[in-house]
């Protein structure tokens, strides 16, 4: 089972797991600020877009009819009864 390994195989193992992660932090150091940016950005536009909203109910309800200011129905008694067979119109 060991009979493959000796110590150049891994210590070139190593070096070549070493020599990624030299080349890996680099790119994550660079990475992670516009990672954080982009996600502020994404925030920054969602309260926009829910400030944008809330604007719009604002300006719907100023133009929104009020519901006291309508008028019930009246019943047509007030008005009296007519007979249509001796409706004149011209006297």
């Amino acid at each position: 089972m060991f009979t493959n390994l000796n110590l150049s195989k891994i210590i070139g193992g190593i070096n070549k797991s070493v020599s990624l992660v030299n080349q890996a932090i680099p790119v994550y150091k660079q990475v992670k600020p516009i990672y954080s940016n982009v996600k502020s950005f994404f925030n920054t536009i969602n309260t926009v877009k829910k400030e944008e909203v809330i604007e719009q109910a604002k300006i719907s309800k100023q133009y929104e009819r009020p519901i006291n200011n309508f008028v019930s129905k009246k019943s047509n008694n007030s008005r009296g009864t007519f007979d249509l067979d001796t409706l004149t119109f011209f006297q």
